[in-house]
């Protein structure tokens, strides 16, 4: 007879001991965002050998965004002063492994603006096809690479998107980015479409990478060319 009640003693025992084992870990499978980072990284051919100069143009940079979001308005745009940071102990390189060499120093600009979005045809079921996103980015220029530190805000269905870049793409016949890519949980009712939507960010980041490049070659084309221009219409005046 004890031994049947011990039997049962030990089974609800192991019961218990599996069911709180169980509640531990649905409990805890929210805290677990791991699923939510993407490391990704390129290496493609240069058009052109690209400047400093070119990448901290103002116009340039809103040419690019503009570009990104397919011609969408850019309210409140906003692009500061570009600024010399000399110091390694600088707040502004906080939280951004960026470690100026000795004798050098690093460019530091923000962009600020507000845009709006549209899905791709499979997405729209999940919300409205045109919502507006305010980006604001964090942009140094140091060790001859481009260092971005995008947040992204009032995505669709995630919500938000954090992208920290390196672009090796001055004065190189190829470019090299690798981003870090966090973003907000995918809701239950978009669980079907979390791959999809993974791989939208991920050609999205590929796409402005490629409208930067682009739009870097055009402008030093486009300044060649009236340099060139200039300099025969100099010829010729003092030809006659």
């Amino acid at each position: 007879m004890n031994k049947r009640k011990d039997g049962k003693f030990q089974s609800h025992r192991y019961a218990l001991a599996f069911c709180a084992g169980a509640i531990a870990v649905l409990t805890c499978m929210p805290c677990v965002d791991a699923k939510n980072y993407i490391l990704h990284s390129k290496k493609w051919p240069s058009e052109c050998l690209i400047h400093q100069e070119t990448v901290l143009s103002n116009s340039t940079q809103y040419g690019i965004c503009q570009e990104w979001t397919h011609k969408k308005p850019l309210r409140d745009w906003n692009m500061s002063m570009w600024q010399t940071l000399s110091n390694n102990d600088d707040p502004r390189l906080e939280n951004t492994k960026i470690t100026i060499r000795p004798g050098e120093n690093a460019l530091y600009s923000t962009i600020n603006y507000t845009t709006s979005v549209q899905l791709p045809e499979i997405l729209k079921k999940l919300t409205n096809i045109d919502l507006s996103i305010h980006v604001s980015k964090k942009i140094f220029i140091a060790n001859n690479k481009l260092h971005a530190f995008v947040d992204i805000q009032n995505v669709p269905v995630v919500g938000f998107i954090k992208i920290s870049s390196i672009l090796g793409v001055m004065e190189t016949n190829f470019i090299l980015a690798r981003h870090m890519i966090s973003h907000g949980d995918v809701p239950w009712f978009a669980r079907w479409a979390t791959d999809l939507l993974k791989k939208q960010i991920v050609q999205s980041v590929d796409e402005y990478d490629e409208v930067s490049i682009r739009m870097y070659c055009q402008k030093q084309a486009l300044e060649e060319k009236t340099l060139t221009t200039q300099s025969w219409t100099t010829i010729k005046k003092r030809q006659h």
